[in-house]
């Protein structure tokens, strides 16, 4: 019975939180699109005059007495009522997949945020930054990382990210909480992690840089193998971001000039960033191994990539279905193997446990 009850009151908290995310989401777009409205209209005053328009008007034609669009007015009417109402009915859909995006989008964040505090032995306050941390970093700090490296003027698209970011990740990890029951300040004996579980301080910071180190290597294999065999396959991707549709062999890719000067270091210190989130997060997470596994895979995975199902200015659906696949699953694979190396380092005799 209270294995049925909590699993209502689970449902019933993500449900809430699926409003409130809906409810963020249209109050930060609001707040973007007031913050947006003084640049645009400066940069409209200054842009150029557009050309002068020419009033173009035909001159009488008779009537063609075979042409029946000309002989009956009216069939011009209908044809052009008939246009307008499939208009209509595209833009109704389209507005339709819009939404249904959007409530996915909310449920797969509120979703992940109850299964993440779940597994949490913090409370209160330290469990609220604990979950925004993990939550704005995958949301917005490091896809804007890369936004800032391959994007010229992200400007807009950046000041609107943020925003959403932070109003998204801030109300919903209070709220969780809140809804969650977990606002006490005090954890129980059975909650604290021992003192003599920890690792001494030599030994904690060498189990540290040792996680830093493989992780950064690794995700920055995980991000070539997907980033080629899966992203780089498509004609448009490689359009839009080499401007012709030429694939090159895996190695040529490899040694070539953007890579080694600018990809690759950049990736080099997301993955020292993944890394450090990992390892802080298991630090308060409690489960065996691969249950913590999976649940770290699924918050990079889906914190991170869950808004590439929603249209984005700075790339086409194709685009977006095509990075959604090739992010998500080396994500998904990253937080796996991250959480897996962590817990094989912390059961080593040395410690007992991953570093709080």
């Amino acid at each position: 019975m209270n294995v049925v009850v909590r699993g209502l009151h689970r449902c019933a908290v993500i449900g809430v939180l699926c409003v409130v995310h809906l409810l963020c989401f249209a109050g930060a777009a609001h707040l973007a699109g007031r913050t947006r409205a003084p640049s645009s209209a400066a940069s409209q005053s200054m842009a150029p005059t557009s050309p002068p328009s020419v009033d173009v008007v035909a001159s009488p034609v008779d009537p063609d007495p075979g042409d029946p669009d000309s002989s009956d007015p009216g069939s011009a009417d209908s044809g052009l009522t008939s246009d307008s109402s499939e208009d209509r009915a595209t833009a109704t859909r389209a507005q339709l997949r819009l939404l249904a995006n959007v409530l996915l989008v909310c449920l797969l964040h509120s979703l992940v945020v109850v299964v993440v505090i779940d597994h949490s032995r913090a409370q209160g306050l330290g469990l609220m930054f604990r979950v925004w941390v993990l939550f704005f970093a995958c949301m917005t700090i490091m896809p804007m990382s890369e936004l800032l490296f391959f994007v010229a003027r992200p400007g807009a698209i950046l000041r609107t990210a943020v925003i959403m970011g932070l109003v998204v990740t801030t109300v919903l990890s209070i709220v969780s909480v809140l809804l969650m029951g977990r606002i006490r300040f005090k954890r129980s004996a059975t909650e604290q992690i021992q003192p003599e579980n920890r690792p001494s301080g030599a030994v904690a910071w060498q189990r540290l840089t040792l996680i830093l180190l493989a992780g950064a290597l690794w995700y920055s294999v995980l991000y070539l193998c997907f980033g080629y065999f899966v992203a780089w396959q498509s004609p448009e991707l490689r359009r839009m971001y080499q401007g012709h549709d030429e694939l090159l062999s895996f190695w040529q890719h490899v040694v070539s000039e953007p890579f080694l000067t600018k990809i690759w270091p950049l990736q080099l210190v997301r993955g020292l960033v993944w890394s450090w989130l990992v390892w802080w997060t298991l630090g308060h997470m409690t489960g065996g191994r691969w249950r913590l596994a999976l649940i770290v895979g699924a918050a990079l995975a889906v914190w991170m990539n869950a808004q590439l199902l929603l249209p984005n200015p700075s790339m086409s659906a194709g685009i977006r279905q095509v990075h959604l696949l090739e992010t998500a699953a080396s994500n998904f694979l990253f937080g796996l193997s991250m959480t897996w190396l962590c817990g094989a380092i912390a059961s080593r005799p040395a410690a007992g446990s991953c570093p709080p």
